[in-house]
């Protein structure tokens, strides 16, 4: 690798250093390959999502900024759009965790629309995963 005069300015490497470099290393991926995504919504007080939970992301949408949750199941990836109460029941379950999320209850909250009310539960990781869509009616 050749040294640069100026510290601010970045190292670049030959084609040959390159090759080098990358055989002399151990790699940790970082980003991945765009997957498509499905959206999960809600349709009945009682019903349940689960899956395992990958990651959290802030949105910039059209009437601000929102909460989505990323879940992989059956190799396939799905997203929940989150209010304040999904948010609270959110915060302590890790990425990789299987999570199950049920619709349990509305509040009036003095909107035009009351707030859903979520349970959130955990359980250990499990070889495969996968999604179940529950209506709570037995």
């Amino acid at each position: 690798m050749t040294a640069k005069s100026e510290a601010s300015s970045p190292d670049f490497l030959t084609p040959d250093e390159l090759a080098q470099e990358a055989d002399d290393r151990e790699w940790r991926q970082v980003s991945e390959e765009d997957v498509e995504e499905i959206k999960f919504t809600f349709d009945d007080m009682g019903e349940s999502f689960i899956g395992v939970y990958r990651k959290q992301r802030i949105v910039d949408g059209a009437e601000g900024k929102f909460t989505q949750y990323i879940f992989d199941v059956d190799n396939l990836r799905y997203f929940i759009n989150a209010g304040w109460n999904l948010i609270q029941g959110m915060q302590k379950v890790t990425p990789g965790q299987k999570c199950r999320i049920t619709w349990i209850s509305n509040r009036d909250t003095g909107q035009e629309t009351p707030m859903r009310i979520f349970r959130v539960d955990v359980a250990k990781p499990q070889s495969g995963t996968t999604a179940t869509r529950s209506t709570g009616k037995r």
